[in-house]
């Protein structure tokens, strides 16, 4: 199975570089498009809500300013509103700002589904520090524009004082927490990072709960009363309950310096459970009272805890934690140095690595020492395929016996255990012999069908189909027999082709994809931010010439751009629904009633908006005239119906597109998802490695599924590679040809398929990464607009869920693969 599989793959796999290279540049650039927001559309939709957000809020305390500085002067007017509003802007970012430094509560969305939608790995640092760049501007503005304003007015305000040191302390904090947050301030003066982020904090909340009144009335305390509260209780009680701190004590025999005394080995013994992929912090308080963020770099099944430390600059605390072993090390020999030394472990705690077990297909990239993290997800695969194949022989064996012996009991219900000690007595738990006890598998249960054997790099197989949101329904009930077909062929080949044209399946294909579905999704989001604006001028009383019954709309500005927003709204899902049913039919398009209804709301609801709208602006007067009851029951009916098309839309995008813009491809971290894992690393020379190659042993090189690439990147000379006979390890002398690697990957994998790229090392490395993910995957969906592949790329979306579960549309490979890139970051 594994060589026919091989060759499938070279007999169609597709050349990526040249099937771009044959497109215009109009379908490349749309192709591009479409795989940045494929990979950054959460991201940027979450980050719309937010700068929506802001706009209101500047925007209704801006306008209110102004109308109450009707008689100022004329410098007044004009800018005491605009510091007013970014006073509005420091109350809502400073409680959003706290989000995502509540480490359980990121902790606790990663684990659940979530993490499919709302983009954690972005949250820290990035967004953190954005959101405190917004603070940043916003204190500064806000502080200059009012320092002025009491210089004029000294006696405007009793606490002018205190108002003007609480403003400028909390903007100073601000200002040194960013500083101290630069990537490489951070990674050479973490210390100091750490320290100017505890006393930041407190300064800054500190100066900011006083500062925060408006006309004598204290309201910022309401904004971030929660968000503290949470913050606090995540830094006292929380963490401590989710997570462990431990007292390890250290001599000689825990610690080990390798790679030419660049990298520190510890190994200690396993203080608490974990998965493979997270990290833990320590502390040494010998030297210092700061936490600091490793790896783990073992298994969980393992009974060590091994964390690989890389000595940096000196005087830093690596430096110092290596001068601290090494004097460790010499107790004994020369009486100088110390005989013990006692750190603190806290953790684990949660990173983007440990949801490799949502993918199908992986690929693992690495630089240094940080291979480290994947290194523990190697071992914790193949721990988990040998209890694969354990199980799977003790079954056979106990269905032998069975069968030969009458009334013999099958194992795993009261018989003998296998060898080697593995029990699958219970789902989800391998029991180790001499163990004591079954732990939990760090990712995943068995399947049926796991232990299977497929291509190279390949890791189990699932009778599960994985979760991805289509264009079908849960029951299947339009597949393939849907569509009319011939058997002239075509694109995928096997069994016949649709009869469906090149243009009709690309303008289908180009109604439900991402760019347009997520414009569809932006339209909505407008429509609500034109509405809010709207409802925040009328709370203020702003006197207002032009207020219609039907619509809350305070200009005909606003009504005009509603209406072009949702008449563009109703235009591409009649478009859609008509193409849809001109190839499905018009009851397999509203079929079964989990999406039919669903879909007749989203079109009624659009309709309703777009009459309305129009009706308004041709000046129809409004059913129940224009008194106050009239205005409140179109009120009422307008955000009825806004609700309904809210909620219509958001179903149909999580049907159409959510497999497409989801973050991962399962909802459950489970080993038994993946099909194909690939480790790459890099490394100057053999010797910088060594820990690597020591870690993932002989038996694994030989035995495990994964495969691996080596790559040394400043290596001088002849290199031997006699020392690890293995096929499942290839040496590379040179750096790595990032995107050449990723086609010969994807170029073998089935047509649409998702892949999840993790890396960790250096941020220039991991730029070059991130690049070479959206090249490849814009080349790949290229690939699947062509003529000749667009009917079965087609059929391949629509016919996901046929009632057989097998893709009717052809054994293709490389069209359409998806690249979702995911780096880690630990704080």
């Amino acid at each position: 199975m594994d060589q026919t599989f091989t060759n499938l793959n070279r007999a169609e796999e597709v050349d990526l570089a040249a099937a771009a290279g044959r497109s215009s540049r109009t379908r490349l650039a749309a192709a591009r498009l479409e795989c940045y927001l494929g990979h950054y559309g959460a991201a940027l939709t979450w980050a719309a809500i937010l700068v929506a957000g802001n706009f209101v809020f500047f925007a209704r305390a801006a306008i209110a300013e102004y109308f109450r500085q009707a008689g100022a002067a004329p410098w007044r007017r004009a800018w005491i509103p605009l510091a007013r509003g970014a006073g509005a802007l420091l109350n809502l970012n400073s409680a959003v700002v706290l989000l995502p430094a509540v480490r359980v509560l990121v902790d606790y969305l990663r684990q659940s589904s979530v993490n499919l939608v709302l983009p954690l790995d972005h949250a820290m640092p990035f967004f953190h520090k954005v959101v405190a760049c917004v603070l940043l501007g916003a204190g500064t503005f806000h502080g200059l524009v009012q320092t002025a304003a009491l210089a004029t007015a000294p006696a405007a305000h009793p606490l002018a004082g205190l108002l003007y040191i609480t403003g400028w302390l909390l903007v100073v904090a601000v200002a040194a927490m960013l500083t101290t947050a630069w990537s490489r301030c951070r990674q050479r003066y973490f210390e100091l990072f750490q320290a100017t982020h505890a006393l930041g904090v407190l300064t800054y909340y500190a100066a900011l709960l006083p500062h925060g009144m408006h006309r004598g009335r204290h309201v910022t305390w309401m904004w971030v009363a929660a968000p503290l509260l949470l913050y606090a209780l995540d830094r006292l009680v929380l963490r401590n309950s989710h997570s462990r701190r431990v007292l390890v004590t250290l001599d000689r025999t825990h610690t080990e310096v390798v790679c030419n005394g660049t990298v520190l080995k510890l190994a200690i013994e396993t203080p608490f459970l974990f998965r493979p992929g997270q990290y833990v912090r320590i502390k040494v308080p010998s030297m210092s009272r700061q936490w600091h963020p490793f790896t783990i770099a073992s298994a969980p099944h393992e009974a060590q805890l091994l964390l690989y430390i890389r000595r940096h600059g000196e005087g830093q605390w690596t430096a110092r934690l290596h001068d601290l072993v090494a004097g460790l090390s010499n107790h004994g020999r020369d009486g100088n140095g110390v005989g013990s030394i006692e750190i603190l472990i806290e953790g684990p705690f949660g990173a983007p690595s440990e949801h490799v077990g949502q993918f199908e297909h992986v690929v693992l990239f690495a630089g240094g020492v940080g291979a480290t993290v994947y290194v523990s997800v190697v071992k914790a695969i193949h721990h988990f395929m040998e209890g694969q194949r354990a199980t799977a022989t003790a079954k056979r064996a106990a269905a032998a016996t069975s069968a030969v012996t009458p009334g013999a009991t099958p194992w795993g219900q009261g018989g003998r255990r296998p060898a080697g000690g593995y029990s699958p007595a219970r789902p989800g738990r391998l029991a180790v012999s001499g163990g004591g006890r079954a732990a939990a598998h760090p990712l995943t249960t068995p399947t049926r069908r796991a232990g299977a054997a497929v291509r190279h790099g390949a890791v189990a197989e699932s009778d599960e189909s994985p979760w991805h949101p289509s264009f079908g329904d849960g029951d299947g009930d339009h597949g393939w027999g849907d569509f009319p077909s011939n058997s002239g062929g075509g694109g995928g080949g096997g069994g016949g082709s649709p009869d469906i044209s090149p243009c009709k399946a690309r303008l289908y294909l180009a109604l439900y994809s991402v760019t347009l579905n997520l414009a569809l999704l932006w339209a909505l989001l407008l429509r609500v931010l034109l509405l809010a604006v709207s409802y925040a001028i009328a709370i203020d009383s702003v006197d207002a010439s032009y207020r219609p019954v039907m619509l809350p709309f305070t200009s005909v500005g606003m009504v005009a751009v509603d209406t072009l927003l949702a008449g563009a709204i109703l235009a591409t899902l009649l478009l859609s629904v008509a193409v849809e049913a001109s190839l499905m039919g018009v009851v397999a398009t509203f079929r079964p009633a989990s999406k039919g209804f669903p879909l007749a709301a989203l079109l009624a609801s659009a309709a309703i908006a777009t009459a309305i709208n129009a009706a308004v602006l041709a000046e129809v007067p409004p059913l129940g005239g224009d008194g106050p009851s009239s205005r409140l029951a179109w009120e009422v009916a307008n955000l009825t119906n806004g609700a309904v098309l809210a909620v219509s839309l958001a179903a149909r995008l999580a049907r159409v597109i959510g497999g497409r813009v989801a973050l991962a491809t399962h909802r459950g971290n489970r080993a038994a998802h993946l099909k194909s894992v690939d480790f790459f690393w890099t490394a100057p020379t053999a010797a910088d490695d060594a820990w690597v190659m020591h870690e993932l042993d002989r038996a694994i090189l030989r035995s495990t599924p994964v495969s691996l690439r080596r790559f040394l990147t400043r290596h001088q000379g002849v290199f031997v590679t006699r020392a690890w006979p293995t096929k499942k390890l290839v040496t590379t002398l040179g750096r790595p040809d990032i995107e050449a690697e990723l086609r010969a990957l994807v170029a073998k994998l089935p047509s649409g398929a998702t892949v999840g790229v993790f890396f960790c090392g250096p941020a220039a490395m991991g730029e070059s990464i991130r690049r070479a993910v959206m090249v490849v995957t814009s080349e790949s969906l290229v690939a699947a607009m062509s003529t000749s592949e667009a009917p079965s790329a087609l059929v391949r979306l629509l016919a996901e869920r046929s009632p057989t579960g097998a893709d009717r549309g052809g054994k293709a490979y490389g069209h359409n693969v998806r690249l979702i890139f995911r780096q880690e970051v630990f704080l």
